[in-house]
């Protein structure tokens, strides 16, 4: 039985690695730079998804059965009469949702679909 396991372990390895071989990732340029949001430097850059007044975070995409793109994504309002960074994305965040035909941008917002907890009391 040990055996059986074993040899079942290294074909899937086998195979796993043959399969890795096989993709090739090739470094590419990245549009961001340095900048000061008051609280500390971040570095800004091109995203999927972008929406004017909010910081976004951490878009996760499915295709759908209707062939375009699901994101749900981590937001929260952002500018100089809210909270600085730093303090506004615990309690203040949302998680929201947009569609798109393409998987790496286009993203429309369509909803919030869990508010943060300062949002209710």
């Amino acid at each position: 039985m040990k055996f059986k396991i074993l040899l079942v372990i290294l074909l899937l390895a086998f195979s796993f690695s043959s399969i890795m071989a096989q993709i090739q990732i090739q470094p590419g340029e990245v549009d961001a730079a340095l900048t000061d949001n008051g609280a500390s430097p971040i570095l800004v850059g091109s995203s999927a998804l972008n929406q004017d007044g909010y910081f976004v975070w951490g878009g996760n995409v499915v295709k759908g059965e209707d062939g375009k793109y699901h994101m749900f994504y981590a937001r929260w309002v952002s500018g100089e009469e809210h909270e600085k960074f730093s303090d506004a994305w615990l309690i203040n965040s949302e998680i929201a949702y947009a569609v798109s035909d393409f998987p790496d941008h286009g993203f429309e917002f369509v909803k919030v679909v869990l508010r943060g907890r300062a949002k209710d009391g």
